[in-house]
């Protein structure tokens, strides 16, 4: 996502930026279900920004705002702390062994069923670490 910032701040802009901002915060939000606990701002334009925010009086301090100094002009939203996703996949894996049995020629359909069925589980567990991010590119309109 790219914001343009104007030199001169109008309700205008505040209300894109109010809404830029929330639409990050909801998309991940909506992806991993926790709000980011991590706003930063950088860069030049970045610095513009943030002083547009505290002037406005916006209570952004559950999230963590802050400012960096740094050449890049963007907001980054983010998680202090990786998080656990969790993925059920439903796919047929065996967790057993046939019991040392052993089927000789083509196995029939009932046959195939009762494997399935006795011997299998139908779903496994994907669970990595990520860290999702949100950003907005500034630049000067």
């Amino acid at each position: 996502m790219k914001l343009k910032i104007p030199k001169d701040k109008d309700l205008n802009f505040s209300n894109l930026l109010f809404s830029d901002i929330s639409e990050g915060l909801n998309e991940l939000r909506l992806e991993t279900g926790k709000w980011p606990d991590s706003i930063i701002i950088s860069g030049p334009l970045g610095m513009e920004v943030h002083s547009f925010i505290v002037q406005q009086g916006w209570k952004l301090d559950e999230f963590g705002l802050k400012y960096v100094a740094s050449p890049v002009n963007k907001i980054r939203l983010e998680y202090i702390k990786p998080l656990d996703q969790i993925k059920e996949v439903g796919n047929t894996i065996f967790d057993s062994s046939l019991n040392g049995k052993e089927i000789k020629g083509i196995p029939g359909q009932e046959t195939i069923d009762k494997i399935r069925s006795i011997y299998s589980n139908l779903s496994y567990t994907i669970q990595r670490t990520v860290r999702p991010v949100y950003e907005i590119l500034l630049a000067r309109q």
